[in-house]
C-alpha cells in the first residue's frame, strides 16, 4: 500500500520522518519527496512525504502533483492547528469535514456566507476511531509527553490567514455561522476541494493542537507546536498500523469507462493476432498480461474483434461483455485497472507493426518493409482526408510515405500553430505546456480543445469539461460571486488537471 502524508511546514514533517525507516528523497517533476518504509500489522506501508508550504491554494496545487507523480491509495493531511472547541494544547483532532469559512459574498449590508464543506473518507475515519478507543498511540510518542492529550473528532475550518485571537472577527465568524468547529488552519479547504477530483483515493485530515488561538506566541514559545506534532505523528503511524487495505473497497474508476479503455487499450494486440504477428516481441510486459487477462473474459466477442476491429457496434459489444464480466468483482476490477495504468505509464500504447497496412493509434510505431499511409499512390505528399491522430516515430529500412493529418481543414489552434507534418510530438506538448506556465490557460485549453477533435474522443471530452470549469470560475470572478482565494484555488486545480492531462497527449 502506497500512502502519501503531506505537511505543510518543517516541525510537522520533521514529526513524519522520525518515524520512517530509511528514509530517501526523491525528485519527481521537480518537487521534493520523501519516501520510506513502514511496517504495519498487515504489512509493509510504503510513505511518501512531502512539505508543501501552508496556505490553501498552496496544498491544492501540491495535493495535484502529487497525485501524478505518486499515484497513492491513500493521502493524510498532516499538520497543527489552532484548537476553537473543547480541545486542549497537545490533543489530536482528527478532520470530520472541511469547512472554507472565507467563502461566501461581499453585499451592501456586509459578508454573506456561503460555506463550502465537504467530508472525508468514512472507511478511513472508522479505522481512525478504532485507534482512538484506546492509548496505544501514544506509546510512539517518547517518555509519555502523549499521556494527557485526547482525540477529538469533528469539523476542521480553513483560510487563508494566521488567526491568533479568540475574539476577533474570524473567531466571531466561526462562532456564529461555524459553530461546531473543533480546529482551524490554512489548508483543509483547499486539499479537500482537490481530493473531490480523484474519488478513487482515500483521504483525512489529522491534526496536533498547538495552541487555542489566544496566547499562540506564548504557546509556540513553550515548544507546544513540537509537542502538537508529535503527537498527530504519533497518531496517524499508529493508523496505518491498523490499515488493512484489503478490506478497502474498491473506488476506482466507473465500470463503464474501465471496459472502455481495456478495449482501446488492447485492440492493437487484437489486430495483431488477427493478422498473425507476435505480439509478445513488441509489448512490453504489463500489456500482454493485461491483454491475457480481457481475452479470458471475452468469448465469441474476441472473434469479432479480431473479424472488424474497427466496428463501433462490436466494440460496444465487447465493452458489454467486460462490464458483464467485471460487475460485482471489484478485486479484478482494482487489478485490472492497476495492469491498465502499469501498461500506460511504460508506454505500452505503442506496438511495433510488420508488413501491415493497418493504421493502429498508439505512441511508438516501428515498421518493417513499406508503409504508407492514405489512398495516393502517386504523391509523395499525402493528399487523403483520413485523420492521423499521434505523432509516430517510424523507422524502416524501405520506402516510407507518411503524412500528419491535423484534422481535416488543418486550422491552427488559437495561439499556436498545429505541428508540420513529422514534428515530434513532444514538440507541441512542451508548447502547450509552456503556454500554460506563462498564464495563458486559457489559449492552450482551447489549443488542446482543436487538436483533440478528431484524435481522441475521451481527452476532448475531459477537455471540454476543463474548459467549461474554467468559464464558469471566470463568470464568477466578473460577477465577484467569488472570493479571490476561491478563485486561486479552483484555477490551480484546473491548471493542474489541464497539465495532467497535455502530458498524456
Amino acid at each position: 500500500m502506497r500512502v502519501l502524508i503531506l505537511t505543510p511546514i518543517s516541525v510537522e514533517h520533521k514529526a513524519i520522518l522520525a518515524n520512517l525507516t530509511s528514509p530517501v528523497d526523491k525528485i519527481v517533476e521537480g518537487s521534493r519527496y520523501v519516501s520510506g518504509d513502514f511496517l504495519g500489522k498487515h504489512g509493509k506501508v510504503e510513505v511518501f512525504t512531502q512539505q508543501t508550504g501552508s496556505g490553501n491554494s498552496t496544498i491544492a496545487l501540491a495535493t495535484e502533483k502529487a497525485i501524478r507523480n505518486i499515484q497513492p491509495m491513500v493521502i493524510i493531511l498532516a499538520g497543527i492547528a489552532g484548537g476553537v472547541k473543547d480541545v486542549a494544547i497537545g490533543d489530536v483532532v482528527v478532520g470530520t469535514k472541511f469547512y472554507g469559512y472565507e467563502s461566501g459574498k461581499e453585499t451592501e449590508t456586509g459578508f454573506v456566507v456561503r460555506p463550502e464543506a465537504g467530508s472525508y473518507s468514512k472507511d478511513l475515519l472508522a479505522i481512525a476511531q478504532s485507534v482512538a478507543g484506546n492509548d496505544r498511540w501514544k506509546n510512539r510518542v517518547p517518555a509519555g509527553a502523549a499521556a494527557a492529550a485526547k482525540v477529538i473528532f469533528g469539523p476542521i475550518a480553513s483560510g487563508d490567514k494566521v488567526v491568533a485571537a479568540n475574539d476577533g472577527t474570524i473567531a466571531r465568524l466561526l462562532k456564529q455561522s461555524f459553530n461546531d468547529t473543533t480546529a482551524l488552519e490554512m489548508e483543509s479547504n483547499g486539499f479537500g476541494q482537490a481530493m473531490q477530483y480523484h474519488p478513487g483515493i482515500r483521504f483525512i485530515n489529522i491534526r496536533g493542537v498547538s495552541d487555542l488561538l489566544g496566547g499562540k506566541s506564548k504557546s509556540d514559545a513553550e515548544g507546544s507546536q513540537e509537542r502538537a506534532s508529535a503527537n498527530m505523528a504519533a497518531f496517524i503511524f499508529e493508523l496505518l498500523d491498523q490499515i488493512d487495505d484489503t478490506q478497502f473497497k474498491f473506488l476506482g474508476m466507473e465500470l463503464k469507462e474501465l471496459t472502455k479503455q481495456l478495449v482501446e487499450t488492447t485492440l492493437p494486440i487484437i489486430q495483431m493476432e488477427a493478422s498473425g504477428q507476435d505480439y509478445k516481441s513488441s509489448a512490453g510486459e504489463p500489456l500482454v498480461v493485461l491483454w491475457q487477462k480481457v481475452k479470458e473474459l471475452l468469448a465469441s466477442e474476441y472473434e469479432a474483434l479480431k473479424n472488424a476491429p474497427d466496428d463501433a457496434d462490436t466494440k460496444a459489444e465487447a465493452r458489454l461483455a467486460l462490464k458483464l464480466a467485471l460487475e460485482g468483482k471489484s478485486t479484478l476490477q482494482a487489478g485490472l485497472e492497476a495492469l491498465l495504468h502499469e501498461a500506460k505509464k511504460s508506454g505500452d500504447s505503442g506496438v511495433s507493426i510488420s508488413n501491415s497496412k493497418n493504421v493502429i493509434q498508439g505512441s511508438n510505431i516501428t515498421v518493417g518493409g513499406d508503409l504508407r499511409i492514405g489512398d495516393d499512390n502517386t504523391r509523395q505528399d499525402h493528399k487523403s482526408t483520413d485523420a492521423v491522430g499521434g505523432d509516430k516515430y517510424v523507422q524502416s529500412a524501405d520506402h516510407i510515405q507518411i503524412n500528419h493529418y491535423y484534422g481535416k481543414d488543418a486550422t491552427p489552434a488559437p495561439g499556436m500553430g498545429i505541428p508540420a507534418k513529422q514534428t515530434v510530438a513532444s514538440d507541441y506538448i512542451q508548447s502547450l505546456q509552456h503556454m500554460i506556465a506563462s498564464g495563458r490557460a486559457e489559449a492552450a485549453i482551447q489549443s488542446v480543445i482543436d487538436y483533440t477533435a478528431s484524435r481522441d474522443e475521451e481527452a476532448h471530452l475531459e477537455v471540454l469539461q476543463i474548459s467549461s470549469r474554467w468559464k464558469d470560475m471566470s463568470r464568477k470572478v466578473r460577477l465577484g460571486t467569488i472570493r479571490n482565494d476561491e478563485a486561486n484555488v479552483e484555477r490551480s486545480q484546473i491548471v493542474a488537471g489541464l497539465l495532467e492531462l497535455v502530458g498524456r497527449l
